[in-house]
């Protein structure tokens, strides 16, 4: 049987083709649109970054001061405390008008002028240290104590908040650690370096045994107000601190991503010594002690 052929000519095939493919025009305005998408999608990111900037610098600066005011809730509430720390009497005591040297097993933390218990109980008295040093204690016994008795510091610091003016620097005094030991604490508000700064010293020493940096991009309030104000009352020879208002402004170190500049923060709190607050309740009546009223250790001189 014969078999017929059909022959198609090109312009048939190309008649029966589907079309494919975009023109020139159509992928120029594709690649328009996705890049102002694309900008748009950028613009928003950039935007976010600097917000979260922003919040992450502000946030730094919220925590150094939350941090800060809470060392100095604790310092200031300790202001004023004396540690019990009981030593003993390495030779017996004889009573006497004289002031004696005798050996203790600890002097660490004493001071002159300091007034300690001595062998509490019936045969308890209480005597002012005229010198300390040398592993000796010196002062007047009026009653007789053999050896091993217990020495014991006794009462609270008046003046354990010493500064009583409203400024830029403030000063502590007692177991600021709650441990025993006595220390001597100065914050100073410095502008000039943008720093809050405490210096620490031991009772009795010259030298400080710590300076540290609390708070950097310390800037001063808007409100012109000092870092440190003070409530007191005056009674039996003292000036007592009862409550210490603290406001400090700290800024970021670097310009907000927001506004281009830094961006600074105030908080403030105020703090009231409570060891100082019964130290007054020993100079009125009913509980009038004077004699737990510790003297001041003599602060340390530049």
């Amino acid at each position: 049987m014969a078999r017929s052929i059909k022959t198609v000519s090109k312009n048939q095939r190309a008649r029966c083709s589907p079309v494919s493919g975009f023109s020139l025009l159509e992928v120029l305005a594709a690649v328009a649109i996705l890049l102002v998408v694309l900008m748009v999608v950028l613009e928003a990111l950039a935007g976010y970054q600097k917000i979260f900037r922003s919040q992450q610098g502000r946030a730094g600066v919220q925590l150094g001061l939350d941090g800060t005011l809470e060392s100095l809730e604790q310092e200031i509430g300790q202001a004023g405390y004396l540690g019990y720390l009981p030593r003993q009497l390495l030779s017996s005591v004889v009573a006497s008008p004289a002031a004696q040297t005798v050996p203790l097993s600890s002097t660490a933390w004493l001071f002159n002028g300091e007034k300690v218990l001595v062998e509490p109980g019936s045969n308890s008295e209480t005597v002012t240290l005229q010198g300390v040093g040398g592993g000796t204690i010196q002062a007047v016994f009026t009653r007789s104590h053999a050896a091993g008795a217990v020495v014991v510091p006794v009462g609270v610091f008046p003046q354990g908040v010493l500064t009583a003016t409203d400024g830029n620097q403030l000063r502590l005094v007692g177991d600021i650690n709650g441990d025993g030991s006595l220390w001597l604490v100065e914050y100073d508000c410095d502008y000039t370096h943008g720093i809050l700064q405490r210096t620490a010293f031991a009772v009795g020493q010259t030298q400080p045994t710590t300076v540290t940096s609390l708070l950097g991009g310390l800037v001063p309030n808007p409100d012109g107000s000092p870092c440190f104000r003070f409530a007191s009352i005056s009674y039996g020879g003292y000036t007592l601190v009862t409550a210490v208002r603290v406001t400090l402004t700290a800024s970021t170190l670097s310009a907000d991503q927001l506004t281009s500049t830094p961006a600074s923060m105030t908080a403030s709190v105020v703090i009231v010594p409570r060891n100082i607050v019964q130290a007054a309740r020993l100079l009125q009546p009913p509980l009038s002690q004077p004699d737990l009223l510790q003297p001041t250790p003599a602060w340390p001189q530049p």
